[in-house]
């Protein structure tokens, strides 16, 4: 099962891969720093889940939304999972075609319930499987 985290705030990334569980087998963590990144990542491999900031680097996680989406009749494409610090940006990620909104802290990169809500492979798989957040 693999996670993408597309962040353009180091700390955010940090936070993630800090927070990430470990010792799952099967269950593998990628950082990205920005569209440019993600996307060329993109274009030979897919995810099974993506978190995307809805701000990276003066462009928007919008731009990845929509090329996942262009996708889709082509190769598999990810659970697209929104995460912002301001809810309105989140919004309109998922206006645009993503899957989820999960809240971000202000400080610090991804909420606790993110974190506690891929505890095992089994939860990652039941996401992408039925596109339903674990609470």
């Amino acid at each position: 099962m693999k996670v993408w985290f597309v962040d353009d705030q180091a700390s955010n990334r940090e936070h993630w891969r800090k927070s990430f569980p470990k010792g799952i087998a099967g269950l593998s963590l990628r950082t990205f720093t920005g569209v440019d990144s993600i996307l060329a990542a993109l274009r030979t491999e897919t995810p099974d889940i993506l978190f995307i900031d809805f701000f990276l680097d003066g462009r928007t996680g919008l731009e990845v939304v929509a090329f996942c989406r262009s996708r889709a009749n082509e190769a598999p494409h990810p659970v697209l999972i929104a995460h912002s610090s301001l809810d309105s940006a989140s919004e309109r990620m998922v206006e645009g075609g993503a899957d989820f909104a999960v809240p971000k802290e202000k400080i610090g990169g991804v909420i606790p319930a993110i974190r506690d809500a891929i505890r095992t492979k089994a939860d990652l798989e039941t996401i992408v499987s039925t596109r339903r957040w674990i609470a």
